[in-house]
């Protein structure tokens, strides 16, 4: 079993017959030239170990999706018109579990902002919180009393408390999958050698390993860059200045590994340890 581009077999196409019609006979001699000219790709049967990262991987892939979907549902459906200043208050990177507690219990601002800050504070448990989180509970408190949004609905809300419960619930089956990740990443000696490059932590690791697959396949470094899709060294004629050509989405994890690791950087140790994975 091989398999063939379709811009291949889109070009190759004129180039038989000079003609743009298509049929299935003509598919068949299309195909059966560009295998008998070489420019095929073999498939490749990966193990079984390397099958379950690609699924796990492919699994947060979209889990991803659906906390970013839900996330986008609250901040822009329902912050945005009945607290929009809570919405500013949002921080990045996940560390969001104060707002979400204020979405689930109640966010409408009129109702925060008849009572006192204390008893304001008291709902949510300030002593095991951060000093942050306490300084952006005042805030949200402070912002209430000047806030623009429309009277909350109960259907709002319960809109509210669902979309947290669905986004919590999304966030815990990450953290047991990538914890299923990392254990099936360890039956790898490859992916010790990975953790060990400054930047590649358990997912960009994983990520890397599922793309590359058996490295002992490849017998140059060159091969690795060129299954990122990387160039660096292009030389083009014509215009100097002109642009590199993009990457392909299914690329481009392993480009941003391969780019965010500079060999050049690494200790003569951790050089040893790099030419343990790959090929010279």
């Amino acid at each position: 079993m091989v398999y063939v581009s379709n811009v291949a077999t889109k070009n190759n196409r004129a180039l038989l017959d000079g003609r743009w019609d298509k049929n299935d006979t003509k598919d068949a001699a299309n195909i059966a030239d560009l295998v008998g000219q070489g420019r095929c790709q073999f498939y490749d049967l990966a193990g079984d170990g390397l099958r379950e990262i690609r699924s796990l991987l492919a699994y947060r892939a979209k889990l991803k999706k659906q906390e970013h979907a839900l996330k986008m549902r609250i901040c822009n459906t329902l912050l945005a018109q009945y607290f929009p200043e809570l919405d500013k208050q949002m921080p990045q990177g996940g560390q969001d579990g104060l707002i979400l507690d204020i979405i689930a219990l109640d966010f409408a601002p009129a109702r925060i902002a008849a009572m006192p800050f204390e008893k304001f504070r008291q709902q949510f448990q300030m002593e095991k919180r951060h000093l942050i989180q306490e300084q952006r509970l005042r805030t949200i408190w402070e912002i209430s009393q000047v806030s623009v949004g429309r009277a909350l609905p109960d259907s709002a809300a319960w809109e509210g408390r669902m979309l947290v419960d669905q986004l919590r619930q999304v966030r815990q089956i990450k953290r047991e999958l990538e914890k299923q990740l990392k254990d099936v990443g360890q039956t790898f000696p490859a992916y010790a050698y990975l953790l060990s490059i400054p930047g590649f932590g358990p997912i960009v690791s994983a990520m890397t390993l599922a793309a590359i697959g058996d490295a002992h396949r490849y017998t140059s470094r060159k091969q690795i860059l060129r299954l990122a899709g990387l160039d660096l060294s292009a030389s083009r004629s014509g215009k100097p200045a002109a642009a590199p050509s993009r990457l392909s989405p299914s690329k481009a994890r392993l480009a941003c590994a391969m780019l965010w690791f500079r060999p050049s950087r690494l200790p003569a140790t951790r050089m040893k340890i790099y030419a343990a994975i790959l090929p010279v």
